[in-house]
């Protein structure tokens, strides 16, 4: 009886050493936007972008909801990771001339509906944990 108590706390042991370690909120690195920069600005519509009293009334009865105007504009810059250059010797970019970040600009009255949409305009999902 001594000598199995030893080997069932091993036991407990190896199985909990299975069961604890690994992946366990496993993300592929191309699935996540690692954002590197996040502006928030007010918003000012520019003169194009300004609706009249009547196309305000008109949108209003269509959507059957209440128009806000909106008052932020948030700009975050995400790197591309597939255009990345492999590190090389010299640590230099590419001189293919393509960009190798993303800005995407949302405009709205509160940031978590304006990073649902910039996520909804993109396949990946926003990463802010290590800023």
């Amino acid at each position: 009886m001594k000598k199995a108590k030893p080997v069932i706390v091993l036991l407990l042991i190896i199985v909990c050493m299975l069961l604890f370690t690994g992946c366990w909120d496993r993300k592929d690195i191309e699935n996540r936007g690692y954002v590197l920069g996040i502006a928030v600005d007010s918003y000012t519509p520019k003169n194009s972008q300004t609706k009249g009293d009547e196309e305000k009334k008109e949108e209003f009865e269509e959507t059957k909801t209440a128009i806000e105007e909106p008052i932020y504009e948030m700009t975050v810059q995400l790197p591309i990771i597939k255009r990345s250059p492999s590190l090389s010797a010299s640590g230099a970019g590419s001189s293919d001339g393509q960009p190798k970040t993303w800005q995407i600009t949302q405009t709205g009255n509160d940031f978590i509906s304006m990073e649902r949409e910039m996520e909804s305009r993109t396949s990946l999902t926003l990463y802010y944990e290590h800023l």
